[in-house]
């Protein structure tokens, strides 16, 4: 299950380079249920209202952070555009690769339509 999950983890990362816009906030050492990236260019709660129309759920940030920039990304000194944009991908056991598939599509069309709103 930790196989699977670190392979869809860096199925996403992979994914995630063709967007030069793109920024990993997670190390590539961080746990791999978990991959937090920020868009630099969408506004976090724009995007997941946009990807959950598409019926891809993700997260802006931690459930105990309850719709509040990230706590997290702020001590790490993250700038505050990458904080706003912030996206958090949760992995689990029934996630497959074309889950991941679908949201790097559903990133590629966010990006290009969003970003002129």
């Amino acid at each position: 299950r930790d196989t699977a999950m670190r392979a869809l983890n860096q199925r996403l990362r992979d994914g995630l380079a063709a967007f030069p816009e793109v920024v990993l906030n997670s190390p590539a050492d961080a746990v791999p249920e978990v991959l937090n990236f920020s868009t630099n260019c969408v506004n976090s709660q724009t995007f997941i209202e946009y990807l959950s129309g598409r019926h891809i759920y993700i997260s802006g940030g931690s459930a105990c952070d309850k719709g509040e920039p990230s706590h997290t990304l702020m001590a790490m000194g993250a700038p505050d555009l990458a904080v706003r944009t912030a996206l958090r991908v949760s992995f689990c056991g029934d996630n497959t690769p074309e889950d991941v598939q679908a949201l790097l599509d559903g990133l590629k069309d966010g990006l290009k339509e969003l970003q002129h709103i």
